[in-house]
């Protein structure tokens, strides 16, 4: 979910954004670009036993080996919100992206180890919890430390 995540942000995360003007901590008037997107995803679960199949008759179910699958639909939402300042935005949702993905990649690799480790499952679960917020906070604090993009600027 994390990389798909991921892929819709430096696919769709830049377009649309939106200009503002806000007041910079020494009270002058800059510009800055806010990124708001939505996406329901929609995933397909495997429900072991036949919980949902017993209210309704004709409710899928699948087979393999001895256990039964019901198959239902959930759909996820996924949001992001981003406040540029420091570059353009263009740049700063595909940086966004590209880390994402990366953090995606990581968590699916430590939980592949759970197969064989059953911890590796726990700790990628506190990782994509704790990592995708270190994300959003390093994102934040880094376009913070970063001069204005959309400033007013003195001809010499």
């Amino acid at each position: 979910m994390t990389i798909g995540e991921g892929f819709l942000i430096l696919r769709n995360g830049k377009k649309g954004t939106s200009p503002k003007l806000i007041k910079s901590k020494r009270g002058q008037t800059v510009g800055v670009h806010e990124v708001k997107r939505l996406w329901v995803v929609p995933a397909f679960m495997l429900i072991p036993g036949n919980i949902l199949s017993m209210p309704f008759e004709w409710w899928p179910v699948f087979t393999l080996g001895d256990n039964t699958y019901s198959l239902i639909l959930i759909p996820f939402a996924i949001g992001l919100h981003q406040q540029v300042q420091g570059m353009l935005p263009k740049e700063a949702v595909s940086q966004l992206g590209r880390r994402v993905v990366g953090l995606g990649i990581l968590i699916t690799l430590i939980a592949a180890a759970g197969y064989w480790y059953p911890i590796a499952a726990i700790v990628a679960v506190a990782i994509a919890i704790i990592g995708r917020e270190a994300l959003t906070l390093t994102q934040r604090m880094q376009e913070e430390n970063m001069p204005f993009y959309f400033r007013k600027r003195t001809m010499a």
